[in-house]
């Protein structure tokens, strides 16, 4: 008796971290491509058609396509949310005029996201850092964060405007609005967020 069939046959292709959707976590994975083949006495003899790849998580086992490796790690996350902040206290420094008070603000909220981030790193970013991407990083942070997340954050750049004089000129209130836009909010949610910091500072 002669015993033929139709097996489909998995073939790991690369293998790294990924944010897996089901379990919410970075978590290992296998990006497999599915080929099926014509079997004799079960043995897999001819290749036939290809069926594509999936993107197997190793911790539940879960199959997606493979473009859930889009979707940023929580380490990535982290990072891209670092330097955004970084980015962002250097270029309202630069915006409102630099000062002891402005840079000790600086310090505390960059510090919040960098444990190691120092004073002399502060000191050479104002000096030197690029901030041109600045922006383009507050679009691809708002991805991920929350209304909650939005809030905090632009709060925490008002209070780094707001350190030396408790006051806004109106080219840091400008930028202000611009980062809140940039992070998804409306143009009133914004001056909301900006208007509360500003009462919290006057508030001591």
């Amino acid at each position: 008796m002669i015993i033929w069939g139709f097996r489909v046959i998995f073939r790991t292709l690369s293998t790294g971290m990924f944010f897996c959707p089901k379990e919410e976590a970075d978590r290992s994975y296998k990006l497999r491509s599915a080929q099926r083949f014509f079997t004799l006495f079960f043995i897999p003899l001819i290749p036939l058609k290809k069926l594509g790849t999936v993107v197997q998580c190793e911790g539940c086992n879960t199959q997606f396509e493979e473009r859930v490796l889009t979707t940023p790690t929580t380490s990535q996350r982290a990072d891209s949310l670092a330097e955004t902040v970084r980015s962002g206290a250097v270029a309202i420094l630069r915006t409102g005029g630099d000062s002891a008070t402005g840079r000790e603000q600086a310090a505390r909220l960059v510090t919040g996201y960098l444990p190691s981030y120092t004073d002399a790193q502060l000191a050479d970013d104002v000096e030197e850092l690029d901030v041109g991407e600045f922006r383009n990083g507050l679009q691809s942070v708002r991805s991920f964060l929350d209304e909650h997340g939005k809030e905090g954050l632009l709060t925490r750049f008002a209070l780094v405007a707001l350190a030396d004089k408790g006051s806004l000129t109106d080219i840091e209130r400008s930028l202000l609005l611009e980062i809140g836009g940039d992070l998804g909010m409306t143009p009133t949610h914004s001056r909301g967020v900006v208007d509360s910091a500003i009462e919290q500072v006057n508030k001591g």
